[in-house]
């Protein structure tokens, strides 16, 4: 009987042991793994880390620029007049879609800079920490890419200017997400004869796979007898930053109408 209650004893003892070894597995497991998610300290620390100061801004209701229930933190920066609104999302989606809702037509404050990574929302007024905070989040922590490209028609060349990122974002469910945009740029040379005092706005067309991109010009604004490229439109977000979709690029103006294709060149 004795003999009985020893090995009784024993194998509980192994049990526990077991267990307590399996619990400690998983609590390492669970600290070893990281969230695809930012958190507002993830996001601060970071660009503090690059010599930008924040410091909290009381002087601002983070009710007034809710989005999506979300409140921003607000941060004065570099201790300026220029701050910083930060949201976090709970996912790409969340923050998609108040992308899309066209809420910045009513935003209040002079936007001069917007950037995204995961699901984070960020938005400035001012220049302050602007080049800065723009090469953290696109550079480093969205490995952001660029390609140019380019077409020519009898009387025009055009430069299409493409910085993208485009990554794929595995949940621990297996969900993926695409977390992706690109900044634009066009630039235009005018090839043909003198348009004369008729010139009228030359209106072009960067037809994508999804959408367009429009400008209307006035030629008037720049010599078309110079050789070289005019910028008619520099930093502009789209969210469709597929760099192996065809684009198109129609030209109109005095009544005529030029299409090119444009394929990537090298820069």
């Amino acid at each position: 009987m004795r003999s009985k209650i020893v090995t009784a004893i024993v194998i509980i003892c192994l049990l526990g042991v077991g267990v307590w070894y399996l619990n400690r597995e998983g609590d390492q497991a669970d600290s070893n793994s990281e969230s695809i998610w930012y958190t507002t300290a993830d996001i601060v620390e970071a660009i503090e880390q690059t010599g930008v100061v924040l410091e909290a801004d009381s002087d601002f209701n983070p009710r007034d620029y809710q989005l999506a229930g979300i409140n921003p933190t607000i941060y004065a920066i570099n201790n300026s007049i220029n701050h910083l609104w930060l949201y976090i999302f709970d996912d790409i989606n969340e923050r998609d879609e108040v992308a899309s809702d066209g809420w910045l037509q009513h935003w209040d404050q002079p936007i001069t800079q917007r950037l995204q990574t995961r699901n984070v929302l960020i938005l400035q007024d001012g220049i302050a920490g602007q080049t800065t905070i723009n090469n953290l989040i696109n550079r480093q922590m969205n490995d952001l890419k660029s390609q140019v490209f380019g077409g020519t028609s009898d009387n025009w060349q055009v430069r299409h200017n493409l910085d993208y990122y485009r990554n794929e974002i595995r949940a621990d469910s297996g969900k993926i997400y695409l977390d992706q945009a690109a900044i634009v740029g066009d630039e235009i040379k005018y090839l043909g004869p003198d348009l004369g005092i008729d010139q009228q706005v030359v209106t072009i067309k960067i037809q994508l796979a999804n959408g367009s991109i429009n400008y209307n010009y006035n030629p008037s604004f720049f010599d078309l007898k110079a050789d070289r490229y005019y910028p008619i439109g520099y930093n502009r977000t789209i969210f469709d930053a597929d760099p192996t979709q065809p684009l198109t690029c129609k030209i109109s103006w005095n009544g005529n109408e030029e299409i090119m294709d444009l394929e990537p060149i090298n820069q």
